[in-house]
């Protein structure tokens, strides 16, 4: 096991300074340690670069976008931290789930002279298509929380890419141990709590990075409440008792008919505003109604003598 200040120093640094970037993703279950092991290991880092780098933690594809173009944000230079959280949840569709692969390989191959570390938070990382994933450089995937000592323990390896066939491969990387004077195989890193301030983030807390989170959040809840009430509607579009709704306009028969040219008319606006159907199904319950009243056909009404 080596400690989360092993991991930026000697994979992040030696990707650095051979003019790359640097593409790695957290993978592992809901509240396993992902987001915080994330914020850590970029503290880490900038504790490490002193002034030189800053962390930007977003929750969107379009907060993405705008660092990478820098058009409505401070220059993303190199040695920055970009963590984007909760990827899985706003890019929750395989359309979306497509222009997120060519970010990553905008992110690995336009942007490589930006030199800077991309951190993507994910479930699992069959998320990301097979083409893409041999852009990414690391993984890490939480295992084990320590809550009394406030450390996650995560498995980490490297991806060691085929190019002749194309097939990569991750593995654990080989680290030399001082005291035993030999390689060993690295299978977890050990990532401590972040701390409570985080220096030179757009967010400043982790108090204030929760309440971005809470705020995110809640905008998905809400989304979600306005599809589900949509889905309902649909729902409720096809369960929809048509011979009910008949005898119930032919009862109320005064409110539904109009005159119209000497004709006796179904109002199907009143039809749609009524109940849950849609235009061409109020049209059918109109030709219905109209057919068991005797109105409205190829000939005007005639007036009854009475």
């Amino acid at each position: 096991m080596i400690k989360s200040k092993g991991v930026v120093r000697r994979f992040w640094k030696k990707k650095l300074d051979k003019n790359e970037n640097v593409i790695g993703v957290m993978i592992g279950g809901t509240g396993s340690g992902k987001s915080y092991s994330c914020i850590r290991l970029a503290t880490d880092w900038v504790l490490k670069n002193k002034k030189k780098s800053r962390i930007w933690i977003i929750f969107t594809h379009n907060e993405l976008l705008k660092l990478l173009l820098q058009e409505e944000a401070p220059d993303v230079k190199k040695g920055d931290v970009i963590i984007y959280e909760e990827m899985e949840i706003s890019a929750d569709n395989r359309k979306y789930w497509s222009l997120m692969n060519e970010t990553i390989r905008y992110v690995s191959n336009i942007c490589r002279n930006r030199n800077f570390i991309f951190l993507m938070n994910l479930p699992v990382l069959a998320h990301v298509d097979k083409e893409v994933r041999s852009l990414i450089h690391m993984s890490l995937e939480t295992v084990t929380k320590h809550m009394e000592e406030r450390v996650c323990e995560c498995k980490f390896k490297v991806n060691s890419v085929n190019y002749e066939s194309g097939k990569n491969y991750f593995i654990y990387p080989p680290v030399y141990v001082h005291s035993l004077r030999e390689w060993v195989k690295c299978l977890t890193v050990s990532i401590p709590h972040p701390p409570d301030v985080l220096s030179r983030c757009n967010v400043n807390s982790l108090s204030k990075y929760e309440e971005m989170k809470e705020e995110f959040n809640q905008r998905i809840y809400s989304d979600l409440y306005q599809r589900s009430k949509v889905m309902q509607k649909e729902s409720d579009k096809k369960s929809f008792d048509m011979d009910g709704a008949v005898s119930e306009i032919i009862k109320n028969r005064d409110e539904y008919v109009y005159k119209h040219g000497g004709r006796s008319i179904v109002d199907k606006s009143l039809i749609v505003e009524r109940y849950p159907v849609g235009s061409r199904k109020a049209r059918r319950l109109k030709k219905r109604v109209e057919r068991e009243l005797k109105i409205n056909m190829y000939a005007p009404e005639k007036e009854s003598d009475d």
